[in-house]
């Protein structure tokens, strides 16, 4: 659900006013994960049931491709709970989509450092 100024920014669809907030970032590498973090990938895991049915995330057969998804969960400047989605590479409608962040460096982007290095 997104009801926030910035398109990104995706406001949780579940009440999460009891669900107890870490004080720091925590070490993706480590085995506890925060609960607001779990509500929020359950929540981007829902986006995904619904995305474009010619995407093979691998989950119809074992041709198709995996895909790394991560959420950043903080508030808006109005103190709304929410989070960022991401993903790493690229996804059939390509990288840019209203409800994932836009890559900080877009391999694929037309005119892009890479694209005019193939050429060369």
């Amino acid at each position: 659900m997104n009801s926030s100024d910035n398109k990104y920014f995706q406001l949780f669809s579940m009440n999460t006013d009891n669900i107890p907030l870490p004080v720091k970032l925590n070490n993706p590498f480590n085995a506890v994960i925060p609960e607001i973090a779990k509500i929020a990938a359950k929540e981007v895991q829902h986006h995904l049931e619904n995305f474009p049915p010619d995407h093979d995330f691998g989950l119809r057969s074992d041709t198709g491709l995996g895909k790394m998804f991560g959420v950043l969960v903080g508030k808006d400047v109005s103190g709304r709970l929410g989070y960022l989605a991401a993903f790493s590479g690229k996804l059939d409608c390509g990288t840019m989509t209203d409800f994932f962040v836009p890559p900080v460096f877009d391999t694929f982007k037309e005119g892009g450092f890479t694209k005019q290095k193939k050429k060369t």
